[in-house]
């Protein structure tokens, strides 16, 4: 484990490709930015359960959760995905098939659009 503080984007993508696996700590939520850059490289994420979370990682399909604050379950996590390389790919590769489904700009466009489709049709209702 390395703590490394603040880095650029750039240095984030040539961490990110280092990585084995990407942790969140968040006791609150892990669906920030660095969680779904690390699925968007295919880096298999261990995180808490927070409850927003399981909205986009589904325990030991595309990602690994754990309960809230229990460490030991959260050691124990990371020891599985150590000990078992197939799975940090497995896990890795559903992550990323998630974030592109899901968070593409692509998506996010399509979603606006049916917005704006929804609004305008009420409008002429």
């Amino acid at each position: 484990i390395k703590f490394i503080g603040s880095k650029g984007s750039n240095e984030i993508q040539e961490l990110l490709q280092q990585s084995d696996v990407v942790v969140g700590t968040s006791l609150f939520s892990n669906v920030n930015n660095s969680i779904q850059e690390a699925m968007a490289f295919g880096r298999p994420v261990v995180a808490f359960n927070s409850g927003e979370t399981s909205k986009l990682i589904r325990h030991m399909d595309n990602g690994m959760l754990v309960e809230r604050g229990n460490i030991e379950a959260f050691s124990e996590s990371l020891i599985k995905l150590y000990l078992d390389p197939a799975l940090r790919k497995h896990l890795g590769k559903k992550g990323q098939e998630t974030i592109l489904q899901t968070k593409s700009w692509v998506t996010r466009i399509k979603k606006e659009l049916d917005i704006y489709e929804s609004l305008a049709w009420m409008r002429r209702r």
